[in-house]
């Protein structure tokens, strides 16, 4: 082996360009390392946008016969329109949450071409208040105030969604919509309405509802629309057709 001499060791200023160098690399390297990490979150929300949206907005035909409607149905606005909004949903889904100020202003936009109807779909694995949310608004319905406790409960979805006292949210939101609360509490923990919620949920499965909200349009399933406007002119365009 050859033994380095003295006259050939490197010197101080050398050395500081090596070290310079071997600190230039180190930084260059992280700051692909971080660019890469960035690139992977930034594909996978796109793919989280693509799946809640859906990757087309074509109408898919849904079955007439599930989606017939029936006596128990929660209907708000002309049940006689030409027009029918049925929406499968979970009021603690924050999707839900989002759409709802849509659907409030479709019905105001077409107060006597559109018949919005509100289906059960508690995604009770993931969303652990959804189911209790509603028996509330079904306790809520059988003294005349589903729509009203409907309201309640999506405009105030982050009080309750992950709250452990629960039923004292929905005691007090009684209280303020002027119901029976002794009745009220009977039939939220009497789970009275947990047939129907469970009938809802059966129907959107047997349509191909798999995730909330799910909209179908005179029967025809859509896919989530992208803006108010998009969904507005869906609407109209049912509309003309009928």
């Amino acid at each position: 082996m050859d033994e380095q001499s003295p006259s050939d060791a490197p010197s101080a200023r050398e050395l500081k360009k090596d070290y310079r160098e071997q600190k230039q690399s180190r930084i260059k390297k992280f700051r692909a390392l971080r660019w890469g990490l960035a690139g992977m979150i930034l594909v996978a929300a796109g793919l989280g946008l693509w799946w809640f949206y859906g990757n087309s907005i074509d109408q898919q035909p849904g079955d007439s016969g599930i989606l017939g409607l029936t006596e128990n149905e929660w209907i708000h606005g002309n049940s006689e329109a030409a027009v029918t909004l049925v929406e499968y949903a979970d009021f603690q889904c924050p999707a839900c949450g989002a759409y709802y100020p849509w659907i409030k202003n479709l019905e105001q936009d077409f107060p006597d071409k559109l018949a919005v109807v509100f289906r059960h779909f508690p995604l009770s694995a993931i969303h652990f208040n959804a189911l209790p949310a509603a028996r509330a608004a079904e306790s809520a319905g059988q003294q005349g105030k589903f729509w009203e406790m409907h309201d309640m409960i999506f405009e105030n979805q982050q009080e309750w969604s992950t709250s452990s006292d629960i039923e004292s949210i929905f005691k007090r939101y009684a209280e303020q919509l002027g119901v029976n609360v002794e009745q009220f509490l009977i039939d939220y923990n009497g789970k009275s309405f947990d047939a129907k919620i469970k009938n809802d949920l059966k129907s959107g499965e047997a349509a191909g509802v798999s995730g909330t909200p799910t909209f179908f349009l005179n029967g025809a399933k859509i896919n989530n629309p992208r803006g108010y406007e998009e969904f507005r002119n869906l609407i109209e365009q049912a509309a003309i057709k009928q």
